[in-house]
């Protein structure tokens, strides 16, 4: 599920310029100190509000990364100039609940002081190449949706506006009514 911590509304054109002070590589147990599988546990939980991962999920899923090529998922991780992690996106390439030849990307984070400066840019890129590199054409998102939500609108406007997410459906206008929208695209 994305929540709080994730995607900045952002302009189409920023959207697609990238950052070049963001660097985001594909995680490994290597980065795996205890401080930044906390660092990263804690940016995820105070970005969704409540205690979404644990740390030791956080070690789990650095440790997918160590057979990159390989792996189904991996956790995409994004550091500032000063080599200070800002964000994190999971991507894989076969899910139960996505069809053939799709992918799926979530897990989307950016740190709350780090919002607006392209990070969510960065990573939805790395994703989305990657699952393009493995010859998948589609890629599907989820996220809770709640109509009248000042944050949900903020991440409506990013993944279906912004990003071109479509779902078939449009969201609920019943003030107070949440929903969980899957919505596709191209891999691009």
């Amino acid at each position: 599920m994305e929540s709080a911590g994730e995607a900045p509304e952002e302009r189409k054109s920023s959207a697609r310029m990238p950052n070049t002070s963001v660097k985001v590589s594909i995680g490994q147990s290597t980065i795996a100190t205890s401080e930044f599988v906390q660092r990263c546990s804690d940016m995820v939980n105070r970005s969704y509000g409540y205690n979404r991962i644990t740390p030791n999920e956080i070690r789990q899923r650095l440790a997918m990364g160590d057979d990159e090529e390989s792996a189904n998922r991996v956790l995409h991780v994004a550091f500032d100039e000063t080599g200070k992690l800002v964000g994190c996106c999971s991507s894989t390439l076969c899910t139960p609940w996505t069809g053939r030849n799709c992918g799926h990307w979530g897990l989307l984070v950016v740190d709350i002081d780090a919002q607006g400066t392209g990070v969510a840019s960065e990573l939805v890129r790395s994703a989305e190449s990657r699952l393009a590199a493995a010859g998948l054409k589609q890629v599907q998102i989820e996220y809770e949706y709640t109509c009248g939500d000042a944050h949900s609108q903020r991440l409506h406007n990013w993944y279906e506006g912004v990003l071109g997410f479509s779902g078939g459906s449009t969201p609920t206008t019943r003030s107070g009514c949440t929903e969980w929208r899957a919505v596709g695209n191209l891999c691009r």
